[in-house]
């Protein structure tokens, strides 16, 4: 009651707090909005169009992550001669950060959902407001309990504003859009995930939730992506990663003549487990793609080149029946919206070729890579299934798997960034930075007052 009465009565800070979040919104849509034009009417807005939709994806986590921080990194530290008067009294520590939380996502809330209104009302996204609000609400949130703890944790407040920049540049540079993750330097890049100093950054989670979630739930993608996620997998598979195995169970025959054993093992290895991974995606050729034995002899060689040529020409029937598939669906919707015309209206309103550029990897000069251990997919990650069990993934995977369950990226996404917001909230309650600040100094002054004392010894 006390901090909200306060609030009310600032009406400065009514003021910015309210209309931040909506300026910010016009600005950002207003300059993103790329007016491509068409034949008849060059001043026409398509949104399908629209190159700037990733900018803006990713300027909407930046200015969530802002705007929680903004808002809450001077909240604890304004009462510190409240909070040592309230110590004597024991009063609970737990009550004074809830009513802060509280008032804080209030407050992140209203400016999300006025960010997201205004915003996507200007670029004209549709049909995915609320889970937009989710994303960057969650994101908002995180940084709340990010900015309790550093106002918590310092001692004045031109250290908290000098420490923000330090949060927000990491944030930016390691969320993959700046730098991609694979060109990373190589001590912190990987090859079949996410890097571990990425998985460590919301605005990481919060942009590829957003990212996914506009790709594979607009109305028109939502009608044909696991036909095109079909399509796309039986083409890498037939057409590029089963030749590559191919290839590998020649030389697995020739290694096998010249008695290299152990480049012989290395190699039969890789086969089995890129069988596996076959099979995982397409259980239907478990009966056609057997798994490696520990011991290659000519017989394995004939068997598996045998398998492989079967399991191409079944993947290659199957893109058959996808491609079908995908046809039957867009004349369901031709027909439902009345015609061919109305069906290219639908994907300019809802499907965005920027965004599908960037999440197919169209750039991605060499559709598969081999990295001496596996054969890596580098085009279309949004149709890929990722290789951990644990949750890690690609960048731009359709879903993380946990324990064996597929979960969607969006869900999985938003699900760890509130994770990671009450790992912070544990940090905070415990005062967990404070505490470690404290410990630093004194070890340094430990350490200073230990080399006054050879000074003073040797003198």
């Amino acid at each position: 009651m006390r901090d909200t009465l306060a609030k009310i009565k600032d009406k400065q800070y009514l003021l910015i707090n309210l209309l931040e979040a909506p300026i910010l919104a016009v600005i950002l849509g207003y300059f993103t909005k790329f007016i491509a034009g068409t034949a008849t009417d060059p001043n026409a807005y398509i949104f399908s169009k629209n190159e700037n939709l990733p900018a803006y994806l990713f300027m909407s986590v930046v200015v969530a992550l802002f705007l929680g921080l903004n808002v809450s990194a001077e909240e604890i530290i304004k009462d510190r001669k409240l909070l040592k008067r309230e110590k004597f009294l024991n009063l609970s520590r737990f009550s004074y950060l809830s009513s802060k939380i509280v008032i804080l996502f209030t407050i992140s809330a209203i400016q999300t959902l006025s960010f997201v209104l205004i915003g996507n009302s200007i670029l004209e996204i549709q049909g995915l407001t609320f889970s937009y609000w989710a994303i960057l609400f969650s994101t908002a949130c995180f940084a709340n309990i990010l900015g309790l703890n550093i106002s918590s944790g310092l001692n004045s407040v031109v250290s908290i504003y000098i420490l923000i920049p330090l949060i927000l540049v990491p944030q930016i540079l390691f969320s993959g859009v700046i730098v991609n993750f694979d060109k990373l330097h190589r001590s912190f890049s990987s090859e079949q995930f996410v890097p571990v100093i990425g998985d460590m950054m919301a605005s990481r989670w919060a942009f590829e939730a957003l990212s996914v979630n506009q790709f594979m739930n607009n109305r028109y993608e939502s009608a044909l992506y696991n036909e095109e996620k079909g399509m796309s997998q039986t083409t890498f598979y037939a057409s590029s990663l089963i030749p590559e195995l191919e290839s590998l169970n020649e030389n697995c025959n020739q290694e096998l003549e010249s008695k290299d054993i152990l480049s012989l093992n290395h190699d039969a290895k890789v086969i089995a487990s890129e069988v596996e991974k076959i099979e995982r995606e397409f259980p239907s050729l478990k009966n056609t793609l057997k798994v490696v034995p520990d011991n290659y002899d000519i017989t394995t060689y004939n068997d598996i080149k045998t398998a492989l040529l079967k399991a191409k020409q079944i993947l290659n029937d199957q893109y058959k029946v996808y491609r079908g598939q995908k046809d039957e669906e867009l004349n369901k919707l031709a027909v439902k919206l009345g015609g061919d015309d109305a069906l290219i209206r639908l994907k300019e309103q809802y499907y965005n070729d920027a965004l599908s550029s960037l999440l197919l990897k169209k750039d991605e000069f060499n559709e598969i890579r081999y990295t001496g251990d596996r054969f890596l997919q580098k085009r279309d990650p949004v149709y890929q299934l990722p290789l951990s069990d644990y949750g890690r993934a690609h960048f731009y995977s359709p879903v993380k798997i946990f324990s064996g369950v597929r979960i969607p990226t969006p869900l999985f996404n938003v699900l760890f960034i509130w994770l990671s917001a009450g790992i912070f909230y544990i940090a905070l309650y415990y005062d967990l930075l404070r505490k470690l600040i404290a410990y630093v100094e004194k070890f340094r002054l430990r350490r200073i007052n230990q080399r006054l004392q050879r000074i003073s010894g040797q003198i």
